[in-house]
């Protein structure tokens, strides 16, 4: 029973601890552009010509880059905080924005911010028509899906296959606060049942 009861300690402890990690993570803390967080809640994704694949996330309000084979490059935020973030390519930048009344990021593809166009600019609201346009899709051609976790599989007639950009495992305990709160009411429905109806704890 001493057993069962650490067990429950720990799915309460575990709860709390990636509760307030993913509350830190997205919110508070510039992330290290080498660490790949979950590709939960995609709002835009961007293969450019060179088959570099970028993503954008409203949970962190992030822009990820994968190689064509799916493999972590690096990461940056947009703008501290959870925000919805669309991509667009053009020609061999990648235009960034929050939404049509904030500044338009423009990006080479090594993440480098090249210039902020500013709502009012001369160029701003073309950037915006071109984000807008190359985010609608017809029903059932967006170039990607998302199973599970954060498992992306990326289509486009330029890859020889489908690429497939695979979650990290601590990825399942960070991404979903529904997931942190069932094992802290695991937990706590454990420690409840132990007390009311188990023998004492030796």
């Amino acid at each position: 029973m001493a057993e069962l009861m650490r067990f429950a300690n720990f799915l309460i402890y575990f709860g709390i601890g990636s509760f307030l990690a993913n509350a830190l993570f997205s919110e508070i803390f510039e992330l290290p552009s080498s660490l790949q967080m979950p590709n939960s809640r995609i709002e835009s994704l961007v293969v450019t010509e060179q088959n570099d694949i970028f993503i954008s996330s409203t949970r962190w309000g992030r822009i990820q880059k994968f190689d064509e084979n799916g493999r972590f490059v690096k990461g940056w935020h947009l703008e501290q905080g959870r925000r919805f973030i669309r991509l667009a390519q053009e020609n061999q930048t990648l235009l960034a924005n929050r939404n049509p009344g904030r500044p338009v990021y423009v990006y080479d593809f090594n993440g480098m911010l090249l210039r902020t166009i500013k709502k009012g600019d001369a160029e701003h609201q073309t950037k915006i028509e071109i984000l807008q346009s190359s985010n609608v899709y017809p029903q059932g051609a967006k170039p990607y899906s998302v199973f599970g976790f954060g498992k992306v599989i990326v289509r486009k007639p330029g890859l020889l296959n489908r690429v497939a950009i695979e979650p990290k495992f601590w990825h399942y305990f960070i991404p979903h606060p529904f997931f942190s709160l069932a094992l802290f009411m695991a937990g706590s429905l454990i420690r409840w049942v132990i007390i009311t109806v188990g023998p004492p704890i030796k």
